[in-house]
């Protein structure tokens, strides 16, 4: 299942950045390179680490998504499209409400499709991303979130109610190169507030 969602990546033209797992590698790269400056999934705060989280969750949910397509219960659909349902009240014009409970709505709902798949493996893959983490310490001044954020979760429930695997798939890779676009405005802001902090020090010591 790993394997079709590096093989559909490859299918797509989709290059996810430097991640840990050798198999989601940029082609043409060593083991080595790949790692980069990434050390057994310990995120450094930079524009490249940052992007292959998203990337790499990308890949299990396209895995995900093959193995549940036309197996979801209405039950199951319906509860995932609750989940859907929080996120809403977290995000207004493009600017974060609340970034706590929007990180914990965030992380359910894309979470919940591994917690019913009845796969050990895939679960426990996805698990070990650890995306609260990654997403709170990003997202803990606030920032700017993707108008469609929201409105792209309660999509990709209907996609996958009505069995629309290629749109499902595509949807996807949508959500994840303006998640990573989300990511690299973080990385901006938090390069900047570094960059200003020895200037406040000076203007304090004179």
């Amino acid at each position: 299942m790993v394997n079709a969602g590096s093989s559909w990546l490859d299918e797509k033209k989709v290059n996810p950045a430097n991640f840990y797992f050798e198999r989601f590698a940029p082609k043409g790269t060593t083991a080595e390179e790949a790692v980069s400056s990434m050390e057994t999934g310990v995120l450094k705060f930079g524009k490249v680490d940052t992007a292959a989280h998203p990337d790499a969750r990308a890949s299990l949910e396209t895995a995900a998504a093959r193995l549940l397509i036309g197996k979801l219960t209405e039950e199951q659909l319906d509860n995932w499209g609750r989940l859907a349902d929080k996120c809403d009240g977290t995000v207004e014009n493009g600017k974060l409400v609340d970034y706590e409970a929007f990180v914990a709505a965030n992380c359910d709902f894309h979470e919940y499709p591994f917690t019913v798949a009845d796969n050990p493996a895939l679960l426990a893959a996805y698990q070990g991303l650890d995306t609260p983490s990654h997403m709170r310490e990003a997202l803990e001044n606030g920032g700017v979130i993707f108008e469609t954020v929201t409105q792209e979760h309660h999509e990709l429930v209907e996609l996958m109610r009505s069995g629309e695997l290629e749109k499902t798939l595509e949807l996807i890779q949508t959500h994840t190169v303006q998640a990573k676009q989300t990511m690299d405005t973080a990385v901006d802001a938090h390069d900047g507030s570094a960059d200003e902090k020895p200037e406040t020090a000076a203007g304090a010591d004179s």
